[in-house]
């Protein structure tokens, strides 16, 4: 997970990207609800924005669940203006609610301890 920080708008884009082995488990979902969560408290983001092709369906469903919602015409306009057609902006604002990652795994827990 990484997050580029804009602190003159109190924003923050966020990413993640996870090894095609290691999906399916709600790592994706823990550290990026992690990160969500420190750039928050700590840093004081308001607006958390994300940025996903179209078709990549796993990636728009872990978004939903950790609060972000697709973009309105206006958000587009402002944050997502370099975006291809084949990309979709999300935002989060602060008020969203937390992630519900254990409803997200579509596999068993991995035991590592």
């Amino acid at each position: 997970v990484q997050s580029t920080v804009m602190p003159a708008h109190h924003a923050a884009w966020v990413a993640y990207v996870l090894a095609q082995p290691h999906r399916g488990f709600g790592f994706a979902c823990e550290a990026a609800a992690a990160m969500v969560d420190h750039l928050i408290d700590a840093l004081g983001v308001t607006t958390l924005l994300a940025m996903i092709e179209d078709a990549n369906e796993p990636s728009r469903r872990l978004l939903l669940k950790l609060g972000f919602a697709a973009a309105d015409a206006d958000q587009q306009a402002r944050w997502g203006s370099n975006m291809t057609p084949t990309e979709r902006l999300f935002i989060r604002g602060i008020s969203s609610s937390h992630a519900d990652c254990e409803a997200m795994q579509s596999s068993p827990r991995l035991n590592i301890g």
